[in-house]
């Protein structure tokens, strides 16, 4: 940044958009740099308002990418990054990290996006499990799940990213009742396992303390959540202590999230 203020900001656009983002980054005396797909080479681009513009394959692999990024960064000062579209959110928060540009980094951006998957999975998962005390584990897991979005949530945005969304998957288990139960836990249990294998190596790379911190207690409660369908899948009843007397479901799921 200038003495004046003024940022270099450089745009990510795989597809044509963020005319006006650009336009007012312009109108406050900001400069804008633009990186997009070399199709979009005839796109009616706010030309005006853009300092120069470097066009790249749509499939540009990631090394030649960064070589590239790294090269510009050596001539112009690089202020922020900005992704135009959702599609560009990772690529931005790749281009972060490797230049060490403030906001959302590529481990942030990915844990988030992975943490929220494995939520929206465990929501559809649910609707098969019809024990009482496993769906109200599931459902104890999907609100310790929501709070750590919550968090991820406010650390994205605290580094100018914006939280990307994931829809619930199609699931469907094998067999039916008893059977389709047992194959949604086994699948949940194992994904967590692995959840845990894939980031803990890498959260031990990040460097913002505070956001480490609290990607390592993440970690711990999915240990736990796996614990929990560990002992489902065991046959163990009373996840969450003891259940309260005619307590149940009925054959059925629950009507509401986790039953204390």
């Amino acid at each position: 940044m200038t003495p004046s203020g003024r940022l270099t900001i450089l745009c990510i656009a795989t597809y044509e958009k963020g005319h006006d983002f650009i336009r007012e980054c312009h109108r406050l005396g900001h400069g804008v740099l633009l990186i997009t797909a070399d199709i979009l080479r005839d796109a009616d681009w706010p030309r005006e308002a853009i300092e120069e513009i470097f066009y790249i394959p749509r499939a540009i692999p990631r090394e030649d990418l960064l070589k590239g990024v790294s090269h510009l960064a050596r001539h112009r000062v690089i202020d922020r990054i900005v992704p135009l579209d959702d599609f560009d959110v990772e690529t931005a928060a790749l281009l972060r990290e490797h230049l060490r540009i403030p906001g959302m980094g590529e481990t942030t951006a990915r844990y988030f996006r992975d943490k929220l998957a494995m939520r929206q999975r465990h929501v559809a998962a649910a609707r098969f499990v019809s024990d009482y005390d496993f769906n109200n584990a599931y459902q104890y897991v999907i609100a310790r799940e929501d709070l750590q979005l919550n968090w991820l949530r406010d650390a994205v945005t605290d580094l100018g990213g914006q939280p990307a969304d994931v829809p619930e998957p199609d699931v469907r288990p094998s067999g039916r009742g008893a059977e389709a139960q047992r194959s949604v836990m086994t699948e949940d249990r194992d994904a967590a396992q692995a959840f845990v294998d894939r980031w803990r190596p890498r959260v031990d790379t990040v460097t913002h303390v505070r956001h480490r911190n609290m990607l390592r207690v993440i970690l711990g409660e999915t240990l736990e959540h796996r614990r929990f369908f560990d002992q489902a899948l065991a046959g163990r009843s009373d996840l969450l202590g003891r259940r309260a007397d005619g307590a149940g479901t009925g054959g059925g799921v629950l009507p509401r999230r986790w039953v204390g």
